[in-house]
């Protein structure tokens, strides 16, 4: 369980960072290529941060359930099939990981900046996330 809890730890530390990046406030720059950077390290700490949440939860289930998955959407299906979530954060979560996953792939400006919009309650989504998994950790 410590290398769970280190875990929680790491993206404890991550969201936290991605909180602090979207607390920036984006009216003070007036340089386009400025805000533009400042989104873009936004939308890649969100990408980074997606990524940790879903390898913590296989972590999680592996160790608290004893379930095995292998990729995003199993995990985060076993998540809520298991009672870890309600089907409002499992749907999010989904989604989060839909759009990390478009984020990666393929590049559009108006998808970016509706993914972009969506960055915020990403943030309070892996921050709820993480508190389900530390409340079942022993401390």
């Amino acid at each position: 369980m410590e290398l769970l809890t280190n875990k929680c730890q790491t993206l404890a530390t991550a969201v936290e960072s991605f909180r602090a990046l979207l607390a920036v406030d984006l009216t003070y720059y007036t340089a386009p290529i400025i805000l533009d950077g400042i989104k873009n390290g936004q939308i890649q700490k969100f990408e980074y941060t997606a990524e940790l949440s879903w390898k913590l939860i296989k972590k999680f289930l592996w160790q608290v359930d004893g379930i095995e998955t292998k990729s995003p959407k199993s995990a985060i299906k076993a998540f809520y099939t298991s009672g870890h979530v309600d089907e409002a954060g499992y749907r999010q979560l989904i989604e989060m990981i839909d759009d990390r996953n478009f984020l990666s792939h393929i590049y559009d400006e108006g998808d970016f900046v509706r993914i972009h919009q969506k960055l915020s309650s990403y943030c309070t989504l892996l921050e709820n996330i993480l508190r389900i998994m530390q409340a079942k950790l022993p401390s």
